[in-house]
Parts: structure tokens; C-alpha cells; sequence
């Protein structure tokens, strides 16, 4: 089972051209990942595990802010929790109107903060900076990559949506996305 890891791991360095082989070159490069609704950077570590962060430079190469606590219009029960933007309701449904929610400007601002400090302070490259996240990190993660003014490593986005549709997408901009089981929502 280790020899099927190591192997997964294995990158041919001359034929690499992946996001994650630029990564695994670079110890400059760096993950910055949002976590979803109500939870904490600290729980992807845990997640991902020490062997992705071996493979991409370490934990300093894998970011994880966490978002600042508000109280969420889908779930105001719970009071002020973990999250990047408000969201009116849950399920998110396709087709419902999910242009610009309260505070998604404001956390795209701090996440392109947060790119322009990994560039200024640890000389990091745009094309050497991968964003993702799960959920409403996802969504986020999806918004700021392509509003971001140059071009980044790639954006991933775990379960997520696009919760704006006017966003300036780069057109070469290498982007991953996976969602559940086809279901017509995503749920936090």
C-alpha cells in the first residue's frame, strides 16, 4: 500500500506541467486553502495529512486563514460561526440568484491581500500559488483566483459554486472542481 502512495506521489519532473508538479519543484510555491461554513483551516491539515504536505514543501507551503465569525442568514440559530460570506439559505440551489452576498466582496479583498503578502514578503510568483477550498471556501476560492489580476497556479474547489456570475475569468486559467454524487445543491 506505501509502494501505491509512493507511487501516486512519483512526478516525472521533465514532463510536469500539472499545478501540483509546479508545487512539488518550488519551495516557494504555496497552497492557500479556505475552509467551508462553520469550520477551521485547522481541520484540513488534519485532512489533507502529512504526506500531501511533505509532497508540496511542507505545512509552511499550505495555507489556511480562517474566516472571521458572523452570524449567517441561513442559520441564525447558531449565532456568529466561521465564515467568509452570508449566505441567505441552504440548500444552494442551481439557478437560484446567488449574485454578490453580503461580505464577498470584503473576503475576496482580504484573499487577494493575501496573495499580494505571499508575492511582497516571501517572493512567491503568482503562477507558483494555488487557491482552493471546500464549500463556501470553495466559492470563495473560485471568485478571488479569477478576479485576481494575474494569472495564479490553478484554483480547486472542493463541493463549491460560483456565487457571482460577472467574475473576470483569465482565459488560460487552470481550474479543478468536484462536487458530490450529481445532486442538484450544495450543502454546508
Amino acid at each position: 500500500q506505501q509502494a501505491l502512495k509512493d507511487k501516486a506521489l512519483a512526478i516525472d519532473e521533465a514532463q510536469a506541467t500539472t499545478p501540483a508538479a509546479t508545487l512539488s519543484r518550488n519551495p516557494m510555491a504555496r497552497v492557500v486553502w479556505f475552509h467551508g461554513l462553520g469550520d477551521t483551516g485547522a481541520s484540513w491539515h488534519r485532512r489533507f495529512g502529512d504526506s500531501f504536505l511533505d509532497h508540496i514543501g511542507g505545512a509552511r507551503s499550505f495555507l489556511q486563514p480562517r474566516a472571521p465569525e458572523r452570524t449567517v442568514t441561513a442559520r441564525p440559530a447558531e449565532g456568529p460561526v466561521p465564515a467568509w460570506f452570508d449566505i441567505n439559505a441552504l440548500p444552494i440551489l442551481l439557478g437560484t440568484d446567488l449574485e454578490h452576498p453580503s461580505g464577498l466582496e470584503e473576503a475576496v479583498n482580504k484573499a487577494h491581500d493575501l496573495i499580494d503578502e505571499l508575492i511582497a514578503k516571501d517572493n512567491v510568483q503568482p503562477s507558483d500559488i494555488i487557491v482552493g477550498g471546500f464549500s463556501q471556501g470553495a466559492a470563495l476560492a473560485i471568485v478571488a483566483g479569477l478576479s485576481y489580476p494575474q494569472q495564479l497556479a490553478g484554483i480547486v474547489s472542493i463541493s463549491g459554486w460560483c456565487p457571482c456570475e460577472a467574475v473576470t475569468s483569465l482565459e488560460k486559467q487552470l481550474m479543478l472542481m468536484s462536487n458530490g454524487d450529481g445532486k442538484r445543491s450544495a450543502r454546508q
